[in-house]
């Protein structure tokens, strides 16, 4: 009977929509419970889940999230049984089914994830180029080529190691947008939901990766690529019909496990699957990316859960505030034009000149506004104003919003004349301070107030200065401190030019310009901001030590040694060589053969423990992917 129970629970579950997954962990946690009670299902109390869930938590010592969730599964099969089959196992057993989780003894779900750092950008390029280039010396090439391609997608797409594994492919659509597009069938959905797909785009070189795994590793596992269900990544063993079977998750880690314990062992045992997805989405906000955006890609339902995914530098308070930020605020202003409040001058013309005034008119119109936002309208300039707020105030006022909100063009003020730096006679430093002017032209200079209003005369005189009679109109200074004759003789100011400027007026570095006792400092040059594209895996000179591809043709030196069977599909977009899947090609004496490799020479990324069927034949051909 508790078989039947919970067989027509999982039926419920499978018509709701959950997934193989999700029914088996359901199966698992009742189970588990059942046993640990050790009485039937209806028999079960509170007590019982309390120990229960206490031998969880202490003696086995589960994670608070691992808890949570077999206390939510039994929880709603107890559900299950009070709403359906309450009446029916009464009448049967005597006993009353009652839920054994309630509001005391359910456990918290404790932290909502765990904190997963990413290692920097640096450490992950290096180990990718690294395992790059150790690919075609690979003693079994296709299945560390496999377990390259999978965590290049887990590093530059941000994809789950479940919806790795579930990609067929027919699910790569290379003419779909400007980069090509995955299809994810199997993403992973809310609880009840079922899988959740989305749309990847082949950004950061996915779709070069995906041109040289389709035409050039692929086609090697077999001839199925034209099948319906034909996956994306094969096992090495094949299914009961023959065809390539689908790899499992296992498989997967314990390839990006092989390669991070060689090629980075300071991460040894902490970088995993969704360690790189982590590290994808932190890559991506610090070269641009916005968090809606890396929300799409990651497939998220919340933007929070997302921004637990950014791990930024600790110095990227300093690096928005250094202009990040401020480079691309103009592309997002792009278009708008700064607009003028022009609320007192239409009201002027109905006659109204006061902020009460203007209440009062909008209060007899059935529009009634507090003194705060009536008096910010008034004497301010909003940031924002609700339509229906501007179409009250344009039909009391008579007016079209064209009216209210008038283009702002401010009109440029004139640039003083630019000073030039650098070491300076004294003869020309004094004449350039004082423009020309006598000494009762510099009393009256001085005199001139710099705050405040000027007069119409002061304000045109403020362009670049020239020499002009005693009775001009006194201009404005060009500086907060006046120029004041130094106490410099023309004798002085000749010798100081005769000696190269040498003397009271010569600028020493840092120092800024000398005229007359009053010291002008330079202000500080503009530091440029930080590179922020992100570096090439291989730098050309240590891509030619490691034996890795080349700059200009993207083959490495052992597979342009090999023939044009074992060069590859060359750089990212190039067409692919001639196919040589099933068939060895002999290379001639003298050349390398890329079909074996020594013992010493197994690279990291291939399958550890004997290899079924021997060493790969020579037939298979050798290729680095694009970087």
């Amino acid at each position: 009977m508790e078989e039947r129970l919970l067989d027509q629970f999982l039926l419920a579950g499978l018509g709701a929509g959950n997934t193989d997954g999700t029914l088996a962990a359901d199966r698992a946690a009742i189970t588990e419970f059942r046993t640990f009670t050790g009485i039937p299902l209806w028999e079960i109390r509170s007590a019982d889940a309390d120990r229960f869930l206490a031998h969880q938590r202490r003696d086995k010592a589960l994670m608070p999230i691992t808890v949570y969730g077999k206390a939510a599964r039994i929880a709603r099969f107890y559900d299950f049984l009070t709403t359906r089959y309450r009446t029916d196992i009464l009448a049967v057993t005597g006993w009353s089914v009652q839920q054994p989780i309630d509001e005391f003894n359910r456990p918290h779900k404790g932290p909502d994830r765990l904190v997963r750092i990413p290692p920097s950008g640096r450490e992950i390029t290096d180990l990718f180029g690294a395992w790059r280039t150790r690919l075609p010396k690979a003693r079994k090439f296709l299945p560390a080529a496999r377990d390259y391609m999978t965590a290049s997608l887990w590093r530059r797409g941000g994809l789950r190691i479940n919806e790795t594994v579930m990609l067929n492919v027919g699910d790569w659509y290379p003419h779909w947008g400007p980069h090509g597009k995955l299809h994810v069938r199997h993403g992973k959905g809310s609880a009840g939901t079922g899988p959740k797909e989305r749309l990847v785009p082949g950004i950061d070189e996915i779709d070069a990766l995906m041109t040289w795994w389709l035409t050039d590793v692929r086609p090697q596992w077999g001839d199925d690529l034209t099948h319906p269900g034909a996956p994306m990544f094969p096992s090495e063993r094949p299914d009961r019909t023959g065809r390539c079977a689908r790899v499992g998750p296992d498989a997967m880690r314990a390839g990006l496990a092989r390669a991070v314990d060689t090629l980075l062992p300071a991460w040894s045992r902490r970088l995993t699957p969704h360690g790189l997805r982590h590290f994808c989405a932190s890559s991506l906000y610090e070269r641009g990316m916005g968090l809606r955006a890396i929300q799409d890609l990651l497939g998220h339902r919340w933007l929070a859960t997302t921004s637990g995914y950014i791990h930024v530098h600790q110095d990227h308070i300093e690096q928005s505030w250094a202009g990040e930020r401020a480079h691309r605020r103009p592309a997002r202003l792009r278009g708008v034009t700064r607009v003028r409040w022009n609320l007192k001058e239409c009201a002027a013309t109905r006659g109204v000149t006061t902020c009460a005034g203007m209440r009062r008119l909008l209060a007899g119109a059935g529009r009634r506004f507090s003194t705060g936002k009536i008096s910010a309208l008034w004497s301010g300039t909003p940031i924002s104003i609700r339509l229906d707020d501007l179409e009250t105030i344009c039909a009391v006022l008579g007016c079209e919003p064209g009216h209210l909100l008038l283009p702002d063009h401010p009109t440029p003020l004139p640039a003083p004349a630019a000073a030039p730096y650098g070491p300076q006679p004294v003869a020309a430093a004094v004449a350039a301070a004082s423009c020309g002017r006598g000494a009762a032209d510099e009393q009256r200079v001085a005199a001139t107030a710099p705050y405040g209003p000027q007069p119409a005369a002061a304000v045109a005189a403020a362009a670049p200065c020239t020499p002009e009679p005693a009775a001009a109109v006194p201009r404005e200074p060009a500086a907060a401190t006046p120029c004041r004759p130094g106490p410099h003789t023309a004798a002085a100011a000749a010798a100081a030019d005769a000696n190269g400027g040498a003397g009271v007026g010569r600028v020493r570095p840092g120092a800024g310009r000398v005229f007359g006792g009053v010291t002008r400092r330079q202000p500080p040059t503009d530091r440029p901001l930080k590179d922020r594209t992100p570096a090439p895996e291989l730098e050309p000179a240590a891509a030619a030590a490691r034996g890795g591809p080349l700059p200009d043709t993207g083959h490495s030196p052992r597979a342009a040694a090999s023939g044009p069977s074992a060069a590859g599909p060359g750089p990212a977009g190039a067409a692919p060589g001639p196919a040589a899947v099933g068939r060895a090609e002999k290379a001639p004496a003298g050349q390398a053969r890329t079909g074996q490799a020594r013992a010493d020479e197994v690279p990291a990324g291939e399958g550890s423990g004997p290899v079924r069927g021997g060493p790969p034949a020579r037939g298979v051909r050798r290729s680095e992917p694009p970087a």
